[in-house]
């Protein structure tokens, strides 16, 4: 039987949060749904707190850590909604028409490829807001062709996307294991023809980063910028790539040098200025070899 909408949950790791995730989306009402949850290899005990949901839930259990755009694609494989849901673990949903909200806001726009909700952090303040360039728009030598609607991309927490348009453009691009799927996805979304939508009266919990607590500064910034070059890659020119380059490069350097010394100088506050060493050294790490010199 057909549901109206198929909600994937792609989780690693965050066993207690996909619970709270999972458990403030059981309570929907007013149309049919189902949860599909696609667990990275997670070595934390996920697996066993997901299976207590039961036939509440599909659970898929994969062996390694795919990916979340390869995890999102391999879920949507068992789903049978017209629209696919996809829901970042680390959120939560808070009133029980939300996503019978969703369901007839998608139906009235026909016109919307992707559509997203409000989105606000554990402290109730809007932290997500739909952005109307791309990264590096701006910056690149090369003109954006015409493209409908004005919303250009949106957090890839929380995104609806029809089922018959998410297997138009094939899915996310499993070249990006994680961060910038989003970004891609919205701009090829655009580019077969539809606009990116926005549900103003729907508001979803985002607590942001819980994959990567354990990570450094360093090693996020890294590997969220790198994916920014994937994208980079893909949607402009080299010559545009390299003028973006010299830009991170001009623009982090001097504070990578500022709190280098501060780091050494200073008796307080020591932690802050290492911390923001290592996000600018990884920005220059990951631009320099794309100079053009």
């Amino acid at each position: 039987m057909e549901k109206d909408i198929s909600i994937i949950i792609v989780n690693y790791n965050t066993a207690e949060i996909v619970r709270n995730c999972i458990n403030s989306v059981l309570p929907q009402t007013g149309l049919n749904y189902e949860i599909i949850v696609a667990d990275n290899a997670s070595s934390d005990n996920s697996v066993e707190l997901l299976r207590k949901f039961g036939d509440k839930i599909k659970l898929i259990v994969n062996d390694e850590d795919i990916g979340f755009g390869k995890a999102c694609n391999q879920a949507e494989k068992y789903t049978t909604g017209k629209y696919l849901f996809f829901l970042n673990p680390d959120t939560w949903m808070h009133e029980p028409n939300d996503l019978k909200k969703i369901y007839e806001f998608a139906q009235a726009n026909p016109q919307c490829g992707l559509i997203t909700t409000n989105i606000v952090g554990i402290d109730g303040v809007e932290n997500a807001k739909p952005k109307y360039f791309y990264p590096g728009e701006k910056t690149i030598l090369e003109t954006m062709p015409p493209m409908p609607g004005k919303i250009a991309w949106v957090l890839g927490a929380v995104i609806i996307i029809p089922a018959n348009i998410f297997r138009e453009i094939n899915g996310f691009d499993e070249d990006f294991f994680l961060y910038s799927e989003d970004l891609d996805i919205c701009l090829r979304i655009r580019k077969a023809g539809y606009e990116i939508g926005h549900i103003s009266d729907v508001t979803i919990t985002h607590i942001s980063g819980v994959t990567e607590i354990n990570s450094s500064k360093y090693d996020w910034t890294l590997r969220r910028h790198k994916a920014y070059i994937l994208f980079y890659q893909k949607h402009y020119s080299s010559a545009s790539i390299k003028k973006i380059a010299q830009e991170k490069i001009a623009y982090a350097r001097p504070r990578a040098i500022k709190h280098k010394i501060f780091n050494i100088l200073l008796f307080f506050r020591r932690k802050y200025h290492k911390e923001r060493l290592s996000y600018y050294q990884a920005i220059c790490d990951v631009y320099k070899d794309y100079l053009p010199y």
